[in-house]
């Protein structure tokens, strides 16, 4: 199981052994969305935009944006093949070669972050060929991008940026209508430090080795709210953030340990074990109140994180 995703309404995506597939929300069937062609390969990370309507599967081919339409109904002539019916369409971006995950914004313009000094933002809401813009995103010579996201409910974007000069990470947001940089290094992280989210509470939600830097942003720039330790964490973790933010789930590079976070207090639930494997990719449902984790074994387990 490569990667797993959900939409805001609760359905879950599924990424393994070239298939993506789709679990409607209460229901308990699946349908197939695509299946990997030589010119669409699905090897990186799936990701949904906040209204749901965009799919993006990413990685080191060039990636394809589905944009989501209607399950098939269950007593539809071809049901029984689990195949979608109708409302998929999709794009197939120009050969490039993308290192992060896309990061959508809500109006449904999505920005990836390349190991360069650029960031490209293609714009989707029409669904014509894409209305590209291209920035350069700092004035460093020796800055890399990372990774990039969106602080929820506007139009800013946030870039992780690792710089060999300087060492350590610091960030730069800026908004679409004026892309003007502000940087600034969170106080506590090193240069383990490897990604971040932005909460819709505001918090930054820093990885860094064997913790979770949760950060608030003022006038006067980052203030450490809390910091989670993670002694089963062998690596950096990497996070999945519920809508609200009151709960995150942690896992690592080849750990087969996940845990559930309390955003409030620290306090941890777990590490558990959930049968699959060494943890691929995990997500925490929007309400928080169930995680979906795939893995080595290419096997799926939902778990009910308030029992």
């Amino acid at each position: 199981m490569q990667s797993v995703a959900y939409g805001p309404d609760g359905t879950l995506f599924a990424l393994t052994g070239g298939e993506l597939w789709a679990y409607p929300a209460g229901g308990t069937g699946r349908v197939l969305v695509a299946r990997e062609t030589a010119e669409d390969r699905f090897d990186g990370w799936l990701d949904v935009s906040p209204d749901g309507h965009w799919l993006a599967v990413t990685g080191f081919e060039a990636p394809t944006l589905f944009k989501v339409g209607s399950f098939a109904p269950p007593d539809a002539p071809n049901a029984e093949s689990r195949c979608l019916l109708r409302g998929w369409n999709k794009y197939r971006f120009p050969d490039r070669v993308f290192y992060s995950r896309m990061c959508f914004t809500g109006d449904s313009t999505f920005w990836f972050g390349r190991t360069e000094r650029r960031v490209t933002r293609y714009d989707f809401r029409y669904w014509r060929l894409p209305n590209l813009t291209e920035f350069e995103y700092s004035g460093f010579s020796d800055t890399d991008c990372q990774h990039v996201t969106t602080v929820p409910g506007t139009s800013q974007i946030v870039i992780d940026c690792w710089s060999r000069e300087r060492g350590g990470v610091a960030y730069w947001s800026g908004d679409l209508a004026q892309p003007e940089a502000r940087v600034t290094k969170p106080v506590g992280t090193t240069e383990h430090c490897n990604g971040f989210l932005v909460g819709s509470d505001g918090r930054y939600y820093v990885s860094d080795h064997q913790r979770v830097l949760i950060y608030s942003v003022g006038r006067n720039g980052f203030h450490l709210d809390l910091t989670v330790e993670l002694p089963h964490c062998e690596s950096t973790p990497k996070l999945s953030l519920c809508a609200d933010a009151r709960r995150f789930i942690a896992h690592c590079f080849e750990s087969k340990l996940v845990c559930a976070i309390e955003s409030g207090t620290g306090q941890m639930r777990g590490p558990w074990d959930w049968g699959v494997g060494k943890v691929n990719d995990a997500a925490i449902a929007p309400d928080g109140l169930a995680a979906t984790v795939g893995g080595s074994s290419k096997k799926l387990a939902v778990w009910d994180l308030d029992d």
